[in-house]
């Protein structure tokens, strides 16, 4: 509109498309931190010992909580604690993804494979509403979210260490690894962009897109280095 009516000129306009008068901002793409699938498998036959004078195994249950949201497509973290237990059916559950809820009105489904059932059993705390009883049943809000954020993803990285994973993954390691995880090894087991993004609760492909893209990286630089 101010070059319509002379006020700036094309060579002041920042955003491109100046001549039909439309403009575009472009977006920034971020590196998806991912484990392989030799760590991830390591990751899940792994059985931290409890520390001395804890009143459950703190490892493992970071362990479980990082798996759990692998299994569930790269659930997000605030969506597995506002998990109820009202979600819960005999075979599987249903979220919003809380990133998205006002832009999408569609449920995740997740059925329910052994894995999850197991972590569930283990960890589900009956007498909440939350099923891993981790929000506040009376004001749901978090228990101290911002402290278990943290110690959630400390411990994740104390477990890379023991394991001896790459240095960037005992520094990195973090619940949202999870999700890029789960779009990674889906990908090399050839699924489909829409089943990849059905899970993960992608309105279109072009985003599950941007996460496979920027994964795969690393099979360009084989390929590269093969050659």
């Amino acid at each position: 509109m101010a070059m319509g009516i002379k006020l700036i000129t094309k060579d002041d306009y920042p955003f491109g498309r100046a001549n039909d008068g439309f403009f575009s901002i472009g977006s920034v793409k971020t590196k998806k931190d991912s484990l392989t699938v030799d760590e991830l498998e390591i990751l899940k036959n792994y059985k931290p010992e409890i520390k001395k004078g804890a009143s459950f195994n703190t490892l493992q249950k970071a362990i479980d909580l990082f798996l759990f949201s692998y299994y569930c497509g790269g659930s997000n973290y605030i969506d597995i604690i506002q998990l109820k237990w009202e979600d819960v059916g005999k075979n599987e559950f249903t979220f919003r993804r809380t990133k998205t809820k006002d832009t999408q009105n569609e449920n995740i489904t997740i059925q329910l494979t052994d894995p999850i059932k197991a972590i569930i059993k283990t960890w589900g705390i009956e007498k909440s509403k939350f099923v891993f009883g981790l929000m506040n049943p009376n004001t749901n809000v978090f228990n101290r979210s911002k402290k278990q954020a943290t110690k959630l993803n400390t411990r994740l990285r104390e477990v890379a260490v023991q394991l001896g994973f790459r240095k960037e993954v005992q520094e990195k390691l973090s619940m949202v690894w999870a999700r890029h995880s789960f779009a990674t090894i889906t990908d090399r087991k050839n699924y489909s962009l829409k089943q990849i993004g059905s899970l993960m609760g992608h309105s279109n492909t072009t985003t599950t897109e941007n996460y496979i893209g920027s994964l795969k990286k690393e099979e360009s630089l084989k390929m590269q280095n093969d050659l």
